[in-house]
Parts: structure tokens; C-alpha cells; sequence
């Protein structure tokens, strides 16, 4: 995700705390990040315990089905619970949860803003709980290992960009319905190992909000920037959105060593003089001293 640092330059008096961007250099901004969201939805089968049949629902192979706002990350594809475990948010699943057990069927994924569709059928693959089984990171090929977000590690205070994704509709039309935009806001937030969860207000719209990322520039080279992946914003309920930024690692502090740490030769070797000078000449010495004579 990078950009000419003289673009982000001329954007910098366009920055306000809080504010929406409204020049039409948000577009250069757009482009930069929007390549690493991805829309996904995850559907899923049910199979009996006994028999291992498996179920859809209504006529359909699947019998439920569950969205997220997916962000590529090296090799990776960072999604919330409801596109991993969609029977955990499905009211359906409840009643069939003794007897039956949830199967991923099928996953589609679609660049934000674009139209064409991938679909697979998943098969067992590797599964990381990312934070608190509210966010994982999956392997999936769609996702090339040179592709991506690099990942934002050091704690402490981040200035950087909130992007929403927003749409018209609900994210359960996504598949159908191509319609969402980014809203990008300047914003400050701090994350350190015991605080990697923080609490901010969604953005002023009556439109949907999907989901988002937390972003920090960070020069890379001489006339280039890179957006690192500070965070992923996350709905909590009751209207409560959150960053979650579970890539933090504790900072480590360089050692300094001080003049008290360090002993000058010169002292060295006056003591180790001294030392031997001190101990008694034993008889053997005396005799090869006596024999040199």
C-alpha cells in the first residue's frame, strides 16, 4: 500500500481531526488502501452427528451464511467471526446445535468497489485466533504472499487514517449489490500490550457501515510512503465500534551501558601488579631465582 510521499504532502493541510476529507485527492488516498479490502461471505452446512449427512436449508446446499470486511495481510486474509464461524451469530443454528455440527461450505470473495466474484469450496484449512475469537487470520490462495497491509507492531501513540467502508444497503446484500465507498478520517489513537482495544465513534451517516481499518503512513524509502495496518475496526453492539489492534508487540528497550559499567585498563593492570607483588615467594621460585644467579 504505498504512495508518493509529495501526493501525501498536498494532503496535509486538507487534514482535520475528526473531519471528513472532501478534496478529490481522497481518491489517490482510496487507491492506496482499498486494494487490500476484500468483501467476503463464508456460508455453512450442517451434518448430523450420526448419520453425517449433511444439510442446507430451505432447498439451498447452505444453511446459513455470514459477511465480513476482509483485509489481506502477507500470505493472509484477516476476517471477523462472522465470516469464520457464522452458525456463532446464525439464530437458526440453535436449535439444531445437539444434534448437528456446523461444516464451512463455500466462500466468496470480491475486491471492495469491484464486481467480480471469486468462489471456492473450502477445504480443512489453517485457522488463527487473532483476538479473543473476534478476529482470526486464515491462509487462503486468493491471497498472494507479496500481497497486503505490512503490519503496524510498536505500540504507542498512532496518527494515522480511520477508513470506513460504507454502502446503501446491509453488508447480507453484498453478494448482489455493489455499492460501497471508503470515508477517511484523520485520527490519533494509542495502543500499548495491556490496551490493544479502543473505543471510537462511528462516522456521521445514515448509511450502512460494513466495517474498517486503522492506518498509519510510515516513510519507507526517499520519495515513498507505506500505509501500515494499525487496526481493525470492529462493532461491539449497542453501537459501540472499537480499533483492535492485535499486532502489538512489547517495545524492547536498548540496554546503554554507563561509565560505571566500564573499568580503565590502566586500573586493570595496576591491581593484578599489585596482586602479585603482594603474594609470598615460594621455595621453588626462590631456587630458580638463586639457579639464574
Amino acid at each position: 500500500m504505498k504512495r508518493i510521499i509529495l501526493i501525501i504532502s498536498i494532503l496535509l493541510p486538507l487534514q482535520v481531526l475528526g473531519q471528513v476529507f472532501k478534496s478529490s485527492n481522497q481518491l489517490l488516498i482510496e487507491e492506496s488502501v482499498k486494494k487490500g479490502l476484500v468483501i467476503v461471505s463464508q456460508s455453512y452446512q450442517l451434518e448430523d452427528t450420526v448419520t453425517h449427512q449433511k444439510f442446507g436449508r430451505y432447498g439451498k446446499p447452505e444453511f446459513g451464511q455470514g459477511y465480513s470486511v476482509g483485509v489481506k495481510i502477507p500470505g493472509k486474509l484477516i476476517l471477523q467471526r462472522s465470516a469464520v464461524e457464522p452458525w456463532n451469530e446464525d439464530p437458526n443454528f440453535e436449535r439444531y446445535k445437539k444434534s448437528h455440527m456446523p461444516v464451512r461450505y463455500k466462500r466468496t470473495i470480491r475486491e471492495c468497489g469491484d464486481t467480480l466474484i471469486t468462489e471456492k469450496i473450502v477445504q480443512n484449512e489453517h485457522i488463527d485466533d487473532l483476538y479473543r475469537s473476534e478476529l482470526f487470520a486464515l491462509q487462503d490462495s486468493y491471497i498472494n504472499v507479496k500481497q497486503g497491509f505490512q503490519l503496524d507492531t510498536l505500540p504507542g501513540n498512532k496518527s494515522g487514517w480511520l477508513i470506513w467502508v460504507i454502502a446503501d444497503n446491509p453488508i447480507e446484500k453484498s453478494d448482489s449489490i455493489h455499492n460501497e465507498y471508503l470515508m477517511i478520517y484523520k485520527s490519533e489513537l494509542s495502543f500499548n500490550n495491556e490496551q490493544c482495544e479502543v473505543n471510537i465513534k462511528a462516522p456521521s451517516t445514515e448509511k450502512e457501515v460494513w466495517g474498517g481499518i486503522f492506518v498509519t503512513p510510515v516513510q519507507t524509502s526517499v520519495g515513498q510512503i507505506t500505509f501500515f495496518l494499525s487496526g481493525i475496526i470492529q462493532y461491539k453492539g449497542n453501537d459501540i465500534w472499537s480499533v483492535i489492534s492485535p499486532f502489538m508487540k512489547e517495545a524492547i528497550t536498548p540496554i546503554t551501558e554507563t561509565l560505571d559499567d566500564l573499568t580503565p585498563i590502566e586500573t586493570i593492570k595496576e591491581d593484578v601488579i599489585k596482586e602479585n607483588t603482594d603474594k609470598p615467594v615460594t621455595d621453588s621460585k626462590k631456587k630458580k631465582k638463586t639457579k639464574k644467579k
